[in-house]
């Protein structure tokens, strides 16, 4: 047995297999004819009502096949491989008379049969063929009998190919308006070409069961051919190239040509709107494969008589395009010229916007560079009153703390019977806060005259080891409250430098003192010190509390202590650090600082001290 074909247009059974079948006895008409009206009240789709008419005509007319078509004029032939050398011979041409007998000089193999004899049946309603039944014999037969009985069979024939053919109309008229309301919901809400142009060839090739699609843009030479209009009277061509902007090809048509090249795509424009049509290979020159693709329908796409482009769709068979499908088409068309034109102008607007949008990005660029530098100006002032505050702040509190406590030891000084040992004890507080304002003082014209470069440098042989030596020696002792331990790592080769002897004292009693001030009680601070061929650098670390990242870049400024210093009532007016910065900078050196945790909760503060190993005079060389 032959297999159903499997396409909604074929509907094919063949009745016996061998050729020895033949020779059994048909049954009479009546009882086919009542088979076949059990079988169709019995059947529940048009499918199995056209199985069991095949089945039924064949047998009451003793053929070896019977295969029944419901040819449709836009889809073409079929291509099943039991059927297409059955389908394909020349008797079953459609301008042929409506009953046909044909001998066949060779044989044609269907499945598994060597027919010889055919019989055409056309079933026909006014003048048009909806489809046709062929009987076959593997020997020379002479069908008048079968021509006879088809009388009975044609009316229902008729019927159902018919309404095969409503069901197909219906289907097709239901996918084209799918389809028409998808395109143009992307035409609606998408602001892309490519996308809407993907959606239409994905249509038109689905909808219309073809192998391939494209579009195809116009792209115009010269300026007075932006928007070229047909003249008719002398069908003036312009120069333009044809862009292939989006396709569904199995044969790859080229990406640009000239519209000179395509005599195709020159006859759709000059034939605009209409398209052009072709159901069979024709000798026109074109690179669209017609000798591959040999049914071509080629739809201008034009806006206002202006061809923007085709829409080019192409079968591999040879077929009639329908008037259903050409109307469909032109209204894809009309879409996709819309689409082109709303885009363009999109595009045009956009173009236009992001010149203004351009335009006033650079007005506001000058106006923002102008408001920052307004702004710096504004943080510079807010930085400068705020340093003036804190200032003003720390220097009262240094002035007046020393002040009270000196007045207060006045006061008990002016005791007439005070114990001496009470006096004495007076006595070394003024001493001391005496000092302290001293002190304070001197930093700051110290700072003052560093600042102010007004200090010159008066540079000598310095013994770093023995400096080092001098200033550390009474350091245990000045710490044993804390129960501080000094660890010192100095190279064995001599340490000589060429600088300020008093600045790098300082220098190292500054550092010295700052180390011993925030390091945690009986903890080690570590002075370790290395050389190269033109600098030394020192290294002072101590584990104490964190300085913060955001704290780290500014403990180098004046009256500048870290969070939770005045809580923790550690002495210090913030110039001890700002001094040393100044000093290293005097000395042409570099400082920086880190802070690190530690395992044991505490934090690893590091200065690093870099100093040159010779530094010289100004307008020396």
């Amino acid at each position: 047995m032959l297999p159903s074909s499997g396409v909604d247009q074929i509907r094919a059974v063949e009745l016996r297999s061998s050729h020895e079948d033949c020779n059994s006895t048909p049954p009479n008409l009546p009882a086919a004819m009542l088979e076949l009206q059990s079988a169709h009240s019995n059947c529940h789709s048009i499918d199995r009502t056209l199985q069991a008419i095949a089945t039924a005509l064949g047998t009451a007319c003793e053929a070896d096949c019977c295969v029944i078509s419901a040819i449709d004029r836009w889809s073409g032939y079929p291509t099943q491989a039991d059927f297409a050398c059955l389908l394909a011979h020349p008797a079953l041409s459609v301008d042929r008379q409506a009953i046909e007998q044909v001998e066949l000089p060779d044989a044609i193999a269907v499945g598994n049969l060597s027919l010889r004899s055919l019989l055409v049946l056309r079933v026909q309603r006014d003048d048009r063929t909806l489809g046709m039944v062929i009987l076959g014999h593997t020997t020379p037969t002479d069908w008048q009998s079968a021509i006879e009985q088809w009388q009975h069979f044609d009316p229902i024939v008729e019927l159902a190919i018919a309404q095969i053919r409503l069901q197909q109309q219906l289907q097709q008229q239901t996918s084209y308006q799918t389809w028409t309301q998808q395109l143009s919901e992307a035409i609606r809400t998408t602001s892309q070409i490519d996308p809407i142009f993907a959606l239409a060839i994905e249509a038109t090739t689905s909808a219309l069961a073809i192998d391939q699609g494209a579009i195809l843009l116009l792209k115009y030479s010269h300026l007075k051919y932006s928007q070229p209009r047909l003249n008719r009277r002398t069908h003036h061509l312009p120069i333009a190239t044809v862009t292939l902007a989006c396709a569904k090809q199995e044969r790859s048509i080229p990406a640009a040509f000239q519209l000179a090249d395509c005599e195709l795509c020159q006859q759709a424009f000059l034939e605009q709107p209409e398209p052009v049509l072709i159901t069979d290979n024709a000798a026109f020159g074109s690179p669209l494969h017609l000798s591959e693709f040999p049914a071509l329908l080629l739809m201008p796409l034009t806006h206002q008589k202006t061809v923007l482009g085709f829409l080019a769709l192409q079968h591999r068979q040879a077929i009639a395009w329908s008037s259903e499908a050409i109307a469909w088409v032109k209204l894809i068309a009309t879409q996709l010229s819309t689409a082109i034109i709303q885009t363009r102008a999109f595009q045009q607007i956009h173009a236009l916007v992001d010149d203004r949008t351009a335009q006033l990005q650079r007005s506001l660029e000058v106006q923002a560079k102008l408001y920052e530098k307004t702004r710096q100006q504004v943080d510079q002032l807010r930085h400068m009153n705020q340093l003036k505050d804190e200032f003003l702040s720390t220097m009262s509190h240094e002035l007046r703390t020393p002040l009270t406590s000196m007045t207060l030891a006045i006061r008990m000084l002016r005791q007439s019977n005070l114990p001496f040992d009470r006096q004495q004890r007076y006595l070394d507080i003024l001493e001391q806060q005496c000092t302290q304002e001293t002190n304070l003082i001197n930093d700051l014209l110290a700072l003052q005259k560093l600042d102010s470069r007004q200090t010159p440098l008066q540079i000598r042989k310095v013994d770093l080891k023995l400096l080092i030596g001098d200033r550390t020696t009474p350091f245990e002792t000045d710490w044993t409250h804390k129960n501080l331990t000094l660890a010192i790592d100095l190279p064995d080769d001599p340490l000589t430098l060429y600088t300020n002897l008093d600045g790098l004292d300082r220098i190292l009693l500054e550092l010295l003192t700052n180390a011993g001030k925030y390091a945690a009680p009986d903890s080690t601070i570590d002075l370790q010190v290395r050389q190269s061929d033109d600098a030394v650098t020192l290294q002072l670390a101590n584990l104490g509390a964190a300085i913060v990242p955001e704290e780290l870049p500014f403990i180098f400024d004046k009256f500048r202590r870290g969070s939770g210093i005045t809580q923790q009532a550690i002495p210090g007016t913030g110039l001890g650090l700002a001094l040393v910065k100044s000093l290293v900078s005097h000395l042409k050196g570099a400082i920086a600082a880190t802070s690190e945790p530690q395992s044991n909760g505490l934090w690893r503060t590091c200065l690093t001290l870099t100093l040159p190993k010779k530094i010289t005079r100004e307008g020396e060389a």
